[in-house]
This record gives C-alpha cells, sequence and structure tokens, in this order.
C-alpha cells in the first residue's frame, strides 16, 4: 500500500480567491457607512454632534460602527464554516475586514472627534 500525500495547507488562488478578495473588497468599501447610517436611525439613536468638543464614549458613537462593521464581515464567517465555499470566504474576509476596519475607523474618528469648524 503506497503511502498517502497530504496536502500543505496552502493559501488559495486563482478564479475563487479572485472573486472573494474582489467581492470582500466592495463590500468592505462601500456597506459600512450606509449600515451604520440606518443602525443609527433604526435604533433610534440621536444625531451625532460635528463641533469638536470633550465628548463622553457613549453608544451613540461606538454602536452604529462596530455593528455595520459586524454585519460586513459576517458573510465571510459564514462561508468559511461551510467546507465548499472556505476558500472564497477566507479572501472575502481578508479583504473585508482590512479595509472595512479602515473605513470604520476613519468615519467613527470624524464623529466623535468632530469634523466641523468650532
Amino acid at each position: 500500500m503506497p503511502p498517502t500525500t497530504v496536502k500543505s495547507p496552502t493559501i488559495a488562488s486563482g478564479p475563487v480567491a479572485v472573486l472573494g478578495a474582489i467581492v470582500g473588497g466592495v463590500v468592505g468599501l462601500l456597506a459600512p457607512l450606509p449600515l451604520a447610517l440606518f443602525l443609527r436611525h433604526w435604533l433610534g439613536l440621536p444625531e451625532i454632534d460635528p463641533t469638536p468638543a470633550p465628548k463622553a464614549l457613549t453608544a451613540t458613537y461606538w454602536l452604529p460602527w462596530t455593528l455595520s462593521w459586524i454585519a460586513a464581515n459576517l458573510p465571510g464567517v459564514i462561508l468559511i464554516l461551510w467546507p465548499p465555499t472556505r476558500r472564497v470566504g477566507r479572501w472575502y474576509l481578508i479583504a473585508s475586514i482590512s479595509i472595512s476596519t479602515l473605513i470604520v475607523w476613519f468615519y467613527f474618528g470624524f464623529e466623535y472627534k468632530g469634523f466641523s469648524p468650532d
């Protein structure tokens, strides 16, 4: 009986990886802002005061952005759980997490630090 060959656990490449990375990048770029605005309205949170002033870090600031980040990255986690879609999910998450994290922190900084003149 010949010994079995074990394939190395390399990161997938090819059209599936490219598709996952493109979709994850687009979702990570375009989804967080509309989701955060929708969640702020849906949860009945007050509007943000745009003047730069010392503020307490309340749920008004962090909750919509945290939930929108989770919602943008959740499809990748779901894809990873099912073995046939694991490769596309891995690349979706790599692209989505890296881009959506930058987008969320960028807009969160504007909201928390203020973005209008005194």
